[in-house]
Order: structure tokens, then C-alpha cells, then sequence
């Protein structure tokens, strides 16, 4: 899992589906990013295939530990994926901002401030 800074922006880039093996790790973004100040908190889902019953609960916990810091949840995963189909189906589709891809994202990064 990578983390890097662009326009303000932290991307967490995922290895894969969001999952058991990786949902802790996952889940501890928010306090290793806590001292930086970036406003929102990008997810790239682009290389996930599918997220277990595990993915969608940490989508929200991490979305709602930013919300206490006034940062938002930000998700780039493409419309006709499956990734996307499985969050507009389940609970985190219309909580989070999502993009089609990282480019679209630092396109609308003043959209982010708000």
C-alpha cells in the first residue's frame, strides 16, 4: 500500500482488492497521515477486482475518522467496474466522492476543498 501527496491530496494506492488480509492495514491510514494536512484522503479501487465484507465497514470507518478532522474520503473507481457496481449497491455509494480515475481527481482537486 502506497501513500503519496499531490495538490493536496494524499493518494493511498491499494495492491489489490480491499480485503481480511489487508483491511487493518488499510484502516490505519488516518493515523499515520494524522500530523500531515492535506484535505482529503484519495483511494484508488482502480486495481481491485472486488472488496470482501470487509471493504465497504472500512470505507466508512476511515471516511468517518477524517470527517472528525474536517478531511474527506475521496474514491477513484471507475463506473462499469465491478468495485463500483459493489460501492453504488452498498452503502458508501452515495457517501463518498468518486472519480474515474486519479487524473479526474487533480482535475477537481478545488472541488475537495469544500
Amino acid at each position: 500500500m502506497g501513500i503519496q501527496t499531490a495538490m493536496g491530496v494524499l493518494l493511498v494506492s491499494l495492491p489489490g482488492d480491499l480485503d481480511l488480509a489487508n483491511v487493518d492495514r488499510f484502516t490505519s491510514v488516518p493515523a499515520q497521515v494524522a500530523g500531515q494536512a492535506p484535505r482529503a484522503l484519495l483511494v484508488s479501487l482502480s486495481p481491485a477486482s472486488s472488496l470482501d465484507s470487509q471493504g465497504i465497514p472500512a470505507l466508512l470507518r476511515v471516511g468517518g475518522r477524517l470527517a472528525v478532522n474536517r478531511r474527506r474520503l475521496v474514491l477513484v473507481a471507475p463506473q462499469g467496474s465491478r468495485v463500483r457496481r459493489l460501492l453504488d449497491a452498498g452503502s458508501a455509494g452515495g457517501v463518498f466522492p468518486m472519480f474515474e480515475s486519479v487524473a479526474d481527481v487533480v482535475a477537481g482537486s478545488a472541488e475537495l476543498a469544500t
